[in-house]
């Protein structure tokens, strides 16, 4: 179990994916989740292509990352709402994802969210399609 009852992946005020715990400390793993940083980037939001492993780089679009509209993923005992997120860096692939131990709803993780992240919640809760 981790320390942590929220956690955030993606850009915090400059270009960069990082898996962030609330004190704004950037991390590649965190004691308790079972997901890295490299495996939170833009696994979760919704275009299948970039499940692929061996996928290489390809020009994104708003047709398979549209921004802002969140995917609720529950796995290995953790909630994960990730979504295209260009609101720091403007290139596709850019995405931002919330995470909660435990099997939640979408709303109960966004409430985490502003709880725990209120600066990020700022920021993309215009983008948010809920």
């Amino acid at each position: 179990m981790s320390e942590y009852q929220c956690l955030y992946f993606g850009c915090w005020r400059e270009s960069g994916h990082f898996l962030w715990a609330p004190e704004r400390r950037s991390m590649f793993r965190v004691d308790g989740c079972p997901f890295t940083a490299g495996q939170l980037d833009g696994t979760f939001c919704g275009d299948p292509r970039l499940r692929d492993p061996h996928r290489g780089a390809y020009p994104g679009d708003e047709k398979h990352q549209p921004q802002g509209v969140p995917v609720l993923t529950q796995l290995d005992g953790w909630t994960i709402v990730g979504f295209w997120d260009r609101t720091v860096d403007e290139r596709y692939a850019c995405n931002s994802a919330f995470l909660a131990p435990g099997e939640l709803t979408r709303q109960e993780v966004f409430t985490l969210a502003r709880e725990y992240f209120p600066e990020i919640w700022e920021r993309v809760k215009g983008i948010l399609k809920v």
